[in-house]
């Protein structure tokens, strides 16, 4: 078969083409570090490198959300830590008023501190967080508990529990009622039970709606209702406590005593239930850290070109470029190339 100037011309224009092209592929591999720049490049290698980043991008909002579930429990966790002290504070001054104070001075000092210690809870209790009370359930924009309500300090959020995705199918609560924070209950509506106090008296204390608790403190006979009173959060119970130590109402002091122990107990609950999540928090970041970390190793391992061979490459098919330039110029005289040179 005879071959003509214009057939070899045709194959070494098709031989430059085809070189010049993986050329510039190749320039362009070095340029973006990747070794895929379109799907046909590698049609399994780009699906599997989609599935690597959309479960990166999965985990990265997962840790935002842990990070903001963190941030929120945090604050609760000191509040409810500040809580507790205050609640020490207000069991110590009902323990010294548990019998009869004769001193008038004594007893308006310990009304004061008991109603600024009342005060203090209100503050506590109506804490904000990045312009949003934390205590509120999903009515983050209420004020939990006012003083212009009636009755006053009634609880006005709802008991809304924000669960915050921490991965795929699983979400954990970020924050703490107002109910759960500041209140308790002894059962179901209905549930009573009774207390003896001092001078034979019967305190009963009976679980209304809600968080209302009424008590009734009864004669030694158990018959006849001598005070009533109810109450449905610790800041009321403050209160009550702060009236009582005014008017040196022993008997009402010592019915409250169960009800600071009762709350105390749920208090400590509800703080532990915090220190969990977040522990459990905590757990669930390190391992969707080190789970995109291999996924981004993975993604890596398939996107990421070898830089030093892709170099290599180049320098090879220079050369090729050249043998070809140098052939051409050769084979062709009278051809383009005389024009290139």
């Amino acid at each position: 078969m005879r071959i003509t100037p214009i057939t070899i011309f045709n194959q070494l224009t098709q031989a430059l083409d085809s070189t010049l092209q993986d050329y510039a592929k190749l320039n362009e591999t070095l340029s973006s570090g990747k070794n895929i720049q379109a799907p046909s490049d590698d049609v399994n290698g780009m699906m599997r490198a989609m599935d690597y980043k959309l479960s990166i991008n999965d985990n990265g909002q997962y840790i935002r959300n842990i990070e903001t579930a963190t941030t929120s429990l945090n604050v609760t966790d000191t509040i409810l830590t500040s809580v507790n002290d205050t609640l020490a504070k207000l069991k110590s001054l009902l323990s010294s008023h548990l019998s009869s104070v004769s001193d008038p001075v004594a007893i308006a000092m310990d009304s004061q501190t008991a109603m600024s210690l009342k005060d203090m809870l209100f503050d506590l209790a109506n804490t904000k967080l990045s312009n949003q009370y934390v205590f509120s359930g999903f009515k983050s924009d209420t004020q939990p508990y006012q003083t212009t309500s009636l009755p006053a300090f009634d609880y006005q959020g709802d008991s809304g529990k924000i669960n915050i995705p921490v991965s795929k199918g699983a979400s954990l609560q970020a924050n703490v009622t107002g109910n759960d924070a500041f209140s308790y209950t002894l059962g179901a509506v209905g549930t009573t039970y009774v207390k003896q106090i001092s001078g034979g008296l019967n305190a009963h204390y009976t679980q209304g709606a809600g968080t209302t608790v009424s008590v009734e403190i009864r004669d030694a006979a158990d018959t006849t209702v001598l005070d009533t009173f109810s109450f449905s959060n610790v800041m009321q119970m403050t209160d009550l406590l702060g009236s009582a130590i005014s008017a040196n109402n022993t008997d009402r002091i010592q019915a409250l005593a169960d009800p600071f122990s009762q709350y105390q107990t749920q208090l400590a609950t509800t703080q532990a239930s915090v220190g969990s999540r977040l522990s459990g928090l905590q757990d669930q970041s390190t391992m969707l850290s080190k789970v995109t970390n291999t996924l981004k190793n993975s993604l890596s391992s398939v996107e990421d070109a070898n830089m030093i061979e892709v170099i290599a490459r180049i320098k090879q098919t220079e050369i090729t470029l050249q043998a070809l330039r140098d052939s051409a110029s050769r084979v062709l005289q009278q051809s383009l190339f005389d024009f290139l040179k």
